[in-house]
């Protein structure tokens, strides 16, 4: 991320201890809305 996006190098480090990495594996998240039905994805 970090070396993606260059200017967050000015705010964070790898190793500063305020930086965390997620991996979602088999996940579902669903969208919920007042003016439509809901969207379900998958990944």
């Amino acid at each position: 991320m970090l070396d993606a996006n260059p200017v967050l190098k000015e705010m964070y480090a790898a190793d500063d201890g305020n930086c965390e990495v997620l991996y979602l594996k088999d996940a579902t998240a669903t969208f919920y809305s007042f003016t439509s039905a809901p969207k379900t994805v998958k990944f």
